[in-house]
This record gives structure tokens, C-alpha cells and sequence, in this order.
């Protein structure tokens, strides 16, 4: 379902179809609640909500179970909730362009999560954390306020052996 840039508030009653699988409703004035997630949305494996004004996230989407890709670039996020450590499917984080200082370790307990893209925030330095996840391919971390870099950094690339 595609309900970008109309004057949507809420997307719960959405929460009852237990069919959608994608959901995008980008440049709304949406307001996300701790009910928006807590209940259905059983099937949903794609959520793009960018540019919706959204300040905070409820702990609720870690009960997104089958989500694979959550966008939501160009919002006013400066925290993200711990829960999003619980979306052991998510493939793809993409939160560019927000107001982010940190980034929870819970995040890096995430073992499916290929893409993450955090460019344009205000992050100051990736946790260690960073170091466990192995499958973890593109990070995009520009743009922030890093004043250091992890200490295993370095190291993650593979060593081909003839």
C-alpha cells in the first residue's frame, strides 16, 4: 500500500489486514503511538515512512516481527527505542537525515542486518558493538559528528587466501 504524501495522522486501522506486506506512507503528518505497533501488522516486511515529522518511535515496532526493511529518512528522530533490537529479520535500517546522538547497542544484536545507514545525524562514535554483527555489509555513517572510530574497524575485511 502506497499513501505518500497525503494529510494521513494515523495508520492503525491498518494493523488489521493481515495481508499487507508493504507499507509507504512517506510525507505525512503521521503520529506514531505506543499503540501504532502493538497489535497486528502481522505480515508487514517493508515500512517506509520518510519525511513524516516523526520525533520518537515507539517501543511497540519491535513487535514487527516480519519486518526485512525499515526506512525513515528525513524525520526528527533522536532516539531510537531499544525494542529495534528485537527485529531479528531486518535486513535494511535506513535513518538518514534525522537528529540521532547515539545508537542503542541493542541495535547490534541484530544478526540479519546487511544495510545500515545512519548518514546525516549527529552521531558522535559507533559502539564496539558494531564488531558482532557479521552480516553487516554497507554502513553509512557520513555526515555525523564521529570523533573515533571503533578499534576492530580495521579489521573486518575478509583475508582472500590464495
Amino acid at each position: 500500500v502506497k499513501l505518500n504524501n497525503n494529510e494521513i495522522k494515523h495508520i492503525d486501522l491498518l494493523s488489521k489486514n493481515k495481508y499487507l506486506s508493504s507499507l509507504s506512507a512517506g510525507a505525512n503528518p503521521l503520529i506514531l503511538e505506543e499503540s501504532t505497533f502493538s497489535k497486528g501488522f502481522d505480515s508487514l516486511k517493508f515500512l517506509n515512512l520518510y519525511s513524516c515529522g516523526i520525533k520518537s518511535l515507539p517501543e511497540s515496532i519491535g513487535n514487527l516481527s516480519q519486518l526485512v526493511s525499515l526506512k525513515l529518512p528525513k524525520n526528527q528522530i533522536e532516539q531510537l527505542p531499544r525494542s529495534l533490537g528485537k527485529l531479528d529479520s531486518l535486513i535494511g535500517l535506513i535513518l538518514y537525515e534525522n537528529n540521532l546522538t547515539e545508537l542503542p547497542s541493542q541495535i547490534f544484536s541484530m544478526k540479519n542486518l546487511i544495510h545500515l545507514d545512519i548518514y546525516y545525524n549527529q552521531v558522535k562514535e559507533i559502539p564496539e558493538e558494531i564488531g558482532k554483527m557479521s552480516s553487516l555489509e554497507e554502513v553509512y555513517f557520513s555526515y555525523n559528528k564521529l570523533e573515533k572510530l571503533p578499534g576492530y574497524f580495521g579489521l573486518t575485511v575478509p583475508v582472500i587466501s590464495e
